[in-house]
């Protein structure tokens, strides 16, 4: 679980370094450092980029798939 709290960390880093970030965009962007190639299989109904609304199917899916 230190990784995704890392995860966590670098989401919250990002918002309050650029603010024009949607939430679903900043979990996104910091998956994507934390575990290059990983979002490559994620199920367009979890992926919280365009839609934020979809952010608490992603981080169940995150949970599960993260190395």
């Amino acid at each position: 679980m230190d990784e995704l709290s890392d995860c966590l960390d670098l989401v919250a880093e990002t918002l309050r370094r650029h603010p024009d970030q949607r939430e679903g965009q900043a979990y996104v962007n910091a998956a994507r450092m934390m575990w290059p190639g990983l979002l490559d299989d994620i199920p367009p109904e979890c992926d919280p980029f365009t839609v934020d609304r979809r952010l608490p199917a992603f981080l169940d899916w995150l949970a599960q798939a993260h190395p």
